[in-house]
């Protein structure tokens, strides 16, 4: 049976992701979807993006979804949020470089704050900024369960690194946070909180 359905690079567009719906209808044994990959004009967009929250919904089998690169922006964003709230298997959801700004972050943090299976979340590569980055660091203080959550290369400043180094003295799960590396000693502050609450994390987990 099909565990695994990769279809990165594919540039279906929207199209892809509705057959990849109808698709899981009929198979139940799939835990790995990869759409990954799909900038060049022929990414699911935010339209995919719905098609494929809906789907995922009633899903009992999906724990991995790679939506790398397919410019899902905000709207997108927020599809996948409202995945999250009701979707009890997904333990992992890659959503780098897709146009996702403050807001689409403000209602995945929404989601992260009371998922009990989210493990990994990545965000590299996207427009969020400190606001986000609040949002990010509130759902981290309540949230049990994740454990890497990806960061890289957004616009998040001090405030922000700020929030999430003291979210850290009350998150006991988390033991990969991807940040960019600064020169900055305002930054420096925070990161260096942000290095030991993970270390005394992987610690406890250990």
């Amino acid at each position: 049976s099909i565990s695994t359905v990769n279809l990165s690079e594919n540039g279906g567009g929207p199209e892809a992701a509705d057959s990849l719906a109808q698709a899981l209808e009929e198979n139940d044994n799939i835990s790995i979807i990869n759409l990954g990959d799909n900038l060049e004009g022929n990414s699911i967009g935010s339209e995919g993006a719905e098609i494929l929250a809906l789907a995922l919904k009633v899903n009992k089998t999906i724990s991995t979804l790679n939506l790398n690169g397919n410019d899902i922006g905000d709207v997108g964003a927020e599809k996948m949020a409202s995945l999250l709230k009701v979707n009890k298997t997904l333990s992992s959801i890659i959503l780098n470089s897709n146009n996702i700004w403050d807001d689409g972050a403000s209602k995945l943090a929404s989601a992260l704050a009371t998922s009990t299976t989210i493990a990994r979340l990545d965000l590299m590569n996207n427009h969020i900024g400190d606001f986000g980055a609040r949002k990010l660091a509130a759902a981290l203080i309540t949230n049990s369960t994740i454990h890497s959550l990806s960061l890289q290369h957004n616009e998040i400043g001090s405030d922000g690194l700020e929030r999430l180094a003291s979210a850290l003295d009350w998150n006991e799960t988390l033991t990969t946070l991807g940040l960019d590396d600064s020169d900055r000693e305002d930054r420096d502050s925070s990161l260096g909180q942000i290095v030991q609450s993970l270390a005394k994390n992987r610690r406890r987990l250990a």
